[in-house]
C-alpha cells in the first residue's frame, strides 16, 4: 500500500493520495508531522555530515607527504557525503511545505463553514497561529539550506584543487582556505542548530 500512495503523490493527483492516506487512518496533519520529522531527521542527518567535513578539514593539517592521497580521499568523500545530505534535506523541506499549504488551504475552507461565528473565528485564529509557527520553522529550515549552498562550493574548489595538486606545497597553500571553509562550516551548524530546536518546538505544537 505504501508503494501505491507514493505512486499517487509522483503522479501528481494530491487528492486520491491524500484519500490513500486518510483510509489508512491519516489525516493531513498527522502527514505534516510526519514530513516536518522527517525534515528534522534530514538536518540533523546534514549537521552529522557537515560536522564530519569540518573534522576532516582539520585533520589536514599537519600533514606527512605519504599521507595526502588518503587525505584527498577522506575530504572528497566527506565533500560528497555533505552534498547528498543538503539536496535530501531540500527534497524534506519541499515535501512539508506542500502538505503543509494543502492543510492550510482545505482548513480554511471548512473553517469559512462553520455557521457558529464564534467557533469559526476560533478556528481562523488557531489557523492563524498554526501557520505564523510552521512558517518560522520553515524559516529556519531553509536558512539552513540555504548556507549549504556558499559552503559547499567552496568545499567543493577545495577538493578539486587539492586533487589537482596532491603535494605537501600545494596542501599548505590551501591552510588559509580550509580555515576560511571551517568557520562557513561552524557558523551553519549553529543555524541547524537553532533550526532543528525550531523544529522540534513546532512538532510539540502540532
Amino acid at each position: 500500500m505504501r508503494h501505491f500512495v507514493l505512486a499517487i503523490l509522483f503522479s501528481g493527483c494530491s487528492t486520491v493520495y491524500y484519500k490513500a492516506w486518510e483510509n489508512l487512518g491519516y489525516e493531513k496533519r498527522d502527514l505534516l508531522y510526519s514530513r516536518a520529522e522527517a525534515a528534522k531527521d534530514a538536518q540533523e542527518n546534514t549537521t552529522v555530515q557537515f560536522r564530519d567535513a569540518l573534522t576532516r578539514l582539520r585533520d589536514a593539517y599537519p600533514l606527512q607527504t605519504t599521507e595526502l592521497q588518503k587525505t584527498y580521499e577522506r575530504v572528497s568523500k566527506s565533500y560528497e557525503q555533505s552534498e547528498s545530505s543538503a539536496e535530501k534535506l531540500k527534497s524534506r523541506i519541499d515535501s512539508m511545505h506542500k502538505v503543509a499549504s494543502d492543510l492550510f488551504d482545505e482548513w480554511k475552507k471548512e473553517a469559512d463553514t462553520i455557521e457558529t461565528p464564534s467557533l469559526r473565528t476560533q478556528s481562523m485564529r488557531q489557523l492563524d497561529e498554526t501557520k505564523r509557527r510552521y512558517n518560522v520553522m520553515r524559516g529556519e529550515l531553509l536558512a539552513s539550506y540555504d548556507r549549504t549552498g556558499p559552503v559547499l562550493r567552496k568545499f567543493r574548489d577545495y577538493v578539486l584543487f587539492l586533487k589537482h595538486n596532491l603535494n605537501a606545497q600545494s596542501l599548505s597553500s590551501l591552510a588559509g582556505e580550509s580555515e576560511r571553509i571551517q568557520t562557513d562550516i561552524e557558523s551553519l551548524l549553529k543555524q541547524m542548530d537553532r533550526s532543528i530546536l525550531e523544529t522540534e518546538q513546532f512538532l510539540r505544537t502540532l
